[in-house]
């Protein structure tokens, strides 16, 4: 009965990824027969999730989440900064550093790029969005184009409401034209934000943009805010739980779910508490080409430690959310540097899995986060204290793995392997630090190993998700 059910999924998605996964549960050593059913289930699940992608009409067929740079973070509204040829700098920058060649390849320009007293209505012979004539003289085809030279995308942002958050030219009423304009242009990328827009009328409004933006035939990744808005508004107090992530899901590739990052580590510790608060709602809702967004990356930015940045990309990893960079990547040092390109971190955030991790553990000194991948299991453990070093030891019980199970387990962020492993890891970790593996696993028969190629697909258990910063393994057991 299972070869048959094998056989139907396989005529009917032929993706090799499900295929291989299939192959796997029929492997399975006798003794693990039991589990057959659960993981078939997983596999299923799956297929459904693909299933229902091919067949969603969204503006940008993104089937990893996305990496680059955004303005907001570090420049916010400065304009002596946000101009043409300061992003044609930061581009050059991604590309020189290599951050281009491992994904960053976004250049995003947030609020405050248009001209202020471009107002349509009322009389006003202006019928499209105009950038500032005086920061922007070459246009945004050629500042588009300038970008696409260089191997890069461009990212712009507009509002759904009557203004923008700076109170810039907001699009409601003009979003056909909008996004004819937009596609116009080049653009690769649009961050819709809803400042001054009733989040009561989000669902439509989003709607509208979103048919709009693929009426025009173009790969534009459509970025909504709408959720942080509903949550914002305090008008729902069941949110997220009652919001309709199958329906945003269906318009949107990535949408933000929860407030403002900002930089120092409470911020980016209250964002990691709420997901992991609400993760049995926020994981089903994500999968490949839908990305939850817990906010930008305040890697390099002022207040934040390396031990807190890798924390962020580590968590940001399990959580299979964007990587987009906030800080000044024109003053950016070698530290801040190597911390984004850690292509062993960025692996872990473009698994083609797809999942979304997990907190499994949480307590008043630490947290650990899981997350599925396509060939094992990452694993981040977080010292949330601040004031405090942090000796730990992580039982594979501990996180729902098998206690008799042999993993061979690689340092992520010393990019090392640690070789084959049973029972428990070990760690040392400095205030806000996090020590993040992967694992994969090898079943055993007697005095032998064999290493799998995929990783039991554990589901259920646990409650949250993960966390990073530089930490020692003091002893690997």
């Amino acid at each position: 009965e299972y070869m048959g059910i094998v056989v139907v999924l396989i005529l009917f998605f032929n993706y090799s990824q499900l295929l291989s996964q299939l192959l796997f549960l029929v492997s399975l050593p006798s003794r693990l027969y039991p589990m057959r059913v659960s993981l078939l289930s997983s596999l299923l699940f799956s297929a459904a999730l693909l299933c229902n992608d091919a067949s969603a009409a969204r503006p940008s067929t993104l089937n990893t989440p996305p990496m680059g740079w955004n303005s907001w973070n570090n420049y916010g509204c400065d304009e002596s900064k946000i101009n043409e040829w300061n992003i044609k700098k930061i581009g050059h920058t991604l590309v020189d550093t290599g951050l281009a060649s491992v994904g960053y390849v976004y250049v995003n320009l947030d609020d405050c790029w248009m001209d202020k007293t471009a107002r349509r209505g009322h009389g006003s012979n202006i019928t499209t969005l105009t950038p500032d004539a005086k920061r922007f003289p070459s246009g945004m085809r050629h500042l588009s184009d300038y970008l696409h030279a260089l191997g890069l995308k461009f990212g712009i942002y507009a509002d759904c409401g009557t203004d923008t958050c700076m109170g810039y030219p907001g699009s409601i009423g003009y979003e056909t034209v909008d996004a004819q304009t937009i596609a116009e242009w080049g653009v690769d990328y649009l961050k819709l934000d809803g400042c001054a827009a009733d989040p009561n009328d989000m669902r439509h409004l989003y709607k509208i943009w979103s048919d709009a933006l693929i009426a025009n035939q173009r790969d534009i990744v459509f970025s909504c805010s709408w959720p942080a808005y509903v949550l914002e508004s305090g008008n729902d107090p069941l949110y997220p739980e009652s919001f309709d992530w199958t329906y945003i899901g269906e318009i949107c590739n990535l949408w933000r779910n929860y407030d403002d990052i900002s930089t120092g580590w409470g911020s980016i510790k209250s964002i990691m508490d709420w997901w992991a608060q609400h993760q049995e709602t926020l994981v089903p809702a994500a999968g490949v080409g839908r990305y939850n967004d817990p906010d930008m990356l305040e890697v390099g930015n002022k207040n934040i430690t390396p031990d807190m940045a890798r924390t962020q990309m580590s968590v940001w990893a399990i959580l299979s959310a964007p990587l987009i960079m906030g800080h000044d990547p024109l003053e950016m040092d070698a530290t801040t540097l190597a911390i984004l390109k850690n292509e062993d971190v960025i692996a872990i955030q473009k698994d083609s899995f797809g999942l979304q991790g997990k907190r499994v553990v949480s307590d008043t000194h630490r947290d650990i986060w899981i997350r599925e991948l396509s060939d094992g299991l990452a694993v981040a453990i977080v010292n949330i204290q601040t004031d405090a070093h942090l000796e730990s030891a992580v039982e594979w019980t501990s996180i729902g793995l098998p206690a008799d199970f042999v993993y061979t387990v690689r340092d992520l962020w010393a990019r090392v392997d640690l070789g084959p492993h049973t029972n428990a890891l070990r760690v040392h970790l400095p205030p806000h630090g996090c020590a993040f593996f992967k694992l994969i696993p090898v079943t055993h028969t007697k005095d032998t190993y064999t290493v799998t190629d995929k990783l039991m697909l554990l589901r259920g258990g646990g409650s949250s998700r993960p966390s990073g910063e530089a930490g020692e393994v003091v002893a690997v057991q």
